[in-house]
């Protein structure tokens, strides 16, 4: 069988760099702000479409 060798790794070779609280949030807050502007915009236009169709009777399909 194999057998696997693994020698313990120094902080310094970590394959992860540290990431710290105050570093990190930053960025995350951008995303998220982002995110909430893109929200905001896709739910102004899907309201304004749903408003414009349903005044729209040519789109009813059904016996009237």
């Amino acid at each position: 069988m194999f057998q696997v060798t693994s020698k313990p790794f120094r902080e310094s070779e970590s394959p992860t760099p540290k990431r710290y609280f105050d570093e990190e949030w930053p960025k995350e807050e951008e995303i998220l702000a982002i995110g909430l502007k893109m929200s905001k915009l896709n739910k102004a236009d899907r309201q304004k479409r749903e408003k414009d169709s349903k005044y729209n009777t040519n789109t009813v399909k059904g016996n009237r």
